[in-house]
């Protein structure tokens, strides 16, 4: 039981609750802001700005790591932006994922 307090604490003090949902950051004019995830060829949230603290941040399955650039909304919300895509290869023949 020690072990699940434990974990539940950790949980809130990483800003999630115990269902796991984040406590997203209100944005300018309302709404709220969606945390930015580390970039990879699977799908991962590339922030940017919901309605509502019960809305799912939105995700991105297709956006390339390589030159992802961080822009800030019109709400105030970082989110990324990159030239390349997961959905072909480098000139190289590697990984999208390489170099990351």
């Amino acid at each position: 039981m020690a072990r699940t307090i434990a974990a539940a604490l950790a949980l809130l003090w990483l800003g999630c609750s115990a269902e796991g949902t984040h406590q997203l950051a209100p944005a300018d004019g309302g709404g709220f802001c969606c945390p930015i995830e580390t970039p990879t060829c699977n799908c991962f949230g590339y922030g940017g700005w919901i309605a509502t603290d019960s809305s799912n941040c939105p995700k991105i399955c297709d956006l390339g790591p390589q030159g992802a650039k961080e822009l800030v909304d019109g709400h105030g919300c970082k989110y990324l932006t990159s030239p390349s895509s997961c959905l072909a290869l480098p000139s190289d023949g590697g990984s999208p994922d390489s170099g990351i």
